[in-house]
């Protein structure tokens, strides 16, 4: 089910509980909308991606290319996964 939530429209729950109904309460987040955070997590200062942000679009090319901007977050996720994988092994 195809639904609009905040003028955004996005898919439903697809399992329907008796119990425990789901609903979607936001819209799911807009393209760059967690660019810096996520680049300041990853690593960036918040000096860095401001200069980079001025002087380039950061990810401008992604807006045209939502394959690479997938495959580009996909590597982001990953490096997170192995980075906290790493961490958890020292401890």
């Amino acid at each position: 089910m195809v639904l609009q939530v905040e003028g955004v429209q996005t898919v439903g729950i697809p399992v329907k509980l008796s119990r425990t109904p789901g609903r979607v309460h936001i819209a799911p987040p807009r393209f760059g909308q967690h660019t810096r955070e996520l680049l300041i997590e990853h690593g960036y200062d918040s000096a860095t991606v401001d200069a980079k942000s001025r002087k380039v679009q950061l990810f401008s090319t992604f807006k045209n290319n939502p394959t690479e901007a997938a495959l580009a977050l996909n590597k982001l996720f990953l490096y997170r996964m192995a980075l906290r994988t790493r961490l958890n092994s020292t401890k």
